[in-house]
């Protein structure tokens, strides 16, 4: 079945996943009233149910919530890390072409898809490079991924990021553990754009960082969408991270999707009781 694209790059229908055997109850004894997404009588967790979303190109969508809300589980299903229970997500590339459901792709050519269109900054600079490497063998790590195979045209790639993400490009075969927490971010900022992708997935990059370092992070992102174009989609608990880069906010809870709009209307006149408690708080 073919989707219309209405000009989108990706669309997501009733995307759900859950840990656990699940029972009758699960569903009447979590969710948002109930303020929890672990069912009380078979411990199951439903970590994300029937979540809807489109991005357009070029776009900055948010997704807030505090932890355990399902945020970082739903990007992780549209990292194609975690597969979902139920649901679909659809890719139109940019430019045209038919669309596909990502979900329906052969384990080598979800890999493909992955390594090419897709890139992720993950909390953690662990979770997302190797420690064991260089910091230009990191990135380079993710061209030969992408097929690349000139070791001069790697090492110019790679300098070319390091550059443009604020690193100094005379340290591109130093080891990660001699980087700061903020550049860390910044080389896996460096990574994630190796191979050009459509869609940068962002999860609480700035988490942990010290306010000054958070800021010029913040501005780097800001600066890399505003030249590059790229699509982003950024989770985070911090609403004030959101209102600076994104356009667009879905809000979530206890694995549902509570509220979604533009984000500045989300800040001036939020529905829901628990998007107003995350608005009341970082004002």
């Amino acid at each position: 079945m073919e989707r219309p694209t209405d000009d989108w790059l990706l669309r997501v229908e009733g995307l759900s996943k859950r840990y656990g055997p699940g029972c009758p109850s699960c569903s009447r004894l979590t969710g948002p009233e109930a303020g929890t997404s672990q069912c009380p009588r078979c411990g199951t967790v439903l970590a994300c149910v029937a979540a809807g979303l489109s991005l357009r190109p070029g776009e900055v969508l948010g997704i807030v919530g505090e932890s355990g809300s399902g945020k970082s589980t739903l990007l992780q299903m549209l990292n194609l890390a975690v597969k979902p229970d139920s649901g679909a997500i659809w890719y139109a590339e940019p430019g045209g072409g038919t669309p596909i459901d990502l979900l329906r792709l052969n384990a080598y050519s979800a890999r493909r898809f992955r390594n090419d269109r897709l890139g992720i900054v993950h909390q953690r600079p662990e979770l997302g490079l190797n420690m064991h490497f260089s910091v230009g063998g990191n990135v380079a790590e993710k061209l030969l991924l992408a097929e690349w195979r000139h070791v001069g045209k790697i090492r110019a790639r790679t300098s070319e990021l390091m550059a443009q993400t604020e690193l100094p490009v005379e340290r591109i075969d130093d080891a990660p553990g001699t980087f700061s927490g903020g550049m860390l971010q910044r080389v896996q900022i460096a990574k994630a754009l190796a191979s050009r992708p459509a869609l940068l997935l962002l999860d609480e990059v700035t988490s942990g960082l010290d306010l000054s370092v958070q800021a010029r992070v913040l501005d780097l992102i800001r600066r890399i969408q505003w030249e590059e174009q790229i699509t982003m989609l950024l989770v985070s608990h911090d609403l004030g991270v959101i209102r600076q880069l994104a356009r667009r906010t879905i809000v979530m809870k206890s694995g549902h999707i509570v509220e979604s709009g533009l984000t500045d209307q989300i800040m001036e006149d939020p529905q829901h009781p628990y998007t107003q408690l995350l608005v009341s708080s970082a004002l």
